[in-house]
């Protein structure tokens, strides 16, 4: 982990499942100290610590759909990717 360290500023990890959140407690420790402090996940986005500690210290607002704890608009017609099937 010595190269390329400065590739990745920020994961944040919003909505994870169960099955994901495991597998990456399972390789957490693989990681350097450097790489951890830039990852963040949470399993639901309606959590109290997701949108005072995330929501708030990493993203503006005003950017953010209301279902991940912003204040824009929820998008739900258009051509969006990914299409309800």
């Amino acid at each position: 982990m010595e190269n390329y360290k400065g590739n990745l500023y920020r994961l944040v990890i919003v909505n994870s499942t169960w099955l994901v959140r495991g597998m990456f407690n399972f390789i957490y420790p693989v990681f350097d100290g450097f790489t951890r402090q830039k990852i963040l996940m949470t399993g639901d986005a309606d959590s109290s610590d997701y949108k005072k500690d995330i929501v708030a210290k990493y993203f503006n607002v005003s950017k953010l759909e209301k279902k991940y704890g912003g204040t824009m608009a929820d998008i739900t017609t258009g051509n969006f990717f990914p299409p309800k099937i």
